[in-house]
């Protein structure tokens, strides 16, 4: 696992089967990893501190948080999917993690999640939900390297969409 790549998490709360309810993904894709999901985060490492241990941020209730991934996986419920990026992307991994790390503490986006359940809302870095906050870091760094493969990205993607961002090699179940 590497800082950039995604993980799809599938949770057994009742707040993770309302997402699930209102971002469904489409009948040819419910069954398949990493699309029937709630939510969404980014791995980022730390190579020069720790190099053995996998970090995850993620917009949680209170806002963009850092967690150690073994901790998270202990006590959640449910599954989760990891979605690695493919090795053309290797040389933006590094812009990803700085741009994650930047947003640490940034609100959690209520008002667009509760938008996204009848509409999709532009992608706004002022408060992010879960898979905005995941499409935007990794967008922003493409950008900096005038890739193009995200630039018709300008509505938020709920987590059933993670997927076909077109970005990913092919997903591992972890949990």
């Amino acid at each position: 696992m590497g800082t950039g790549d995604a993980l799809q998490w599938k949770s057994n709360t009742l707040l993770g089967k309302l997402i699930r309810l209102f971002a469904r993904p489409t009948k040819d894709k419910i069954d398949k990893a990493g699309y029937n999901v709630n939510h969404t985060s980014l791995i980022i490492t730390f190579d020069e501190y720790d190099q053995h241990r996998r970090y995850t941020t993620e917009a949680l209730e209170m806002g963009i948080d850092l967690n150690l991934l073994s901790r998270r996986l202990k006590t959640f419920k449910g599954e989760v999917w990891w979605f690695p990026l493919k090795l053309k992307y290797n040389h933006i991994r590094k812009a990803i993690g700085k741009i994650a790390l930047s947003y640490m503490g940034i609100w959690y986006d209520y008002s667009s999640l509760m938008k996204q359940t009848h509409s999709r809302v532009k992608i706004n870095d002022k408060q992010l939900f879960c898979s905005e906050y995941y499409a935007f870091c990794v967008k922003k760094a493409m950008g900096l390297y005038t890739m193009t493969d995200l630039d018709n990205l300008v509505v938020a993607p709920r987590p059933c969409d993670i997927p076909d961002l077109g970005i990913f090699g092919k997903p591992t179940k972890i949990k």
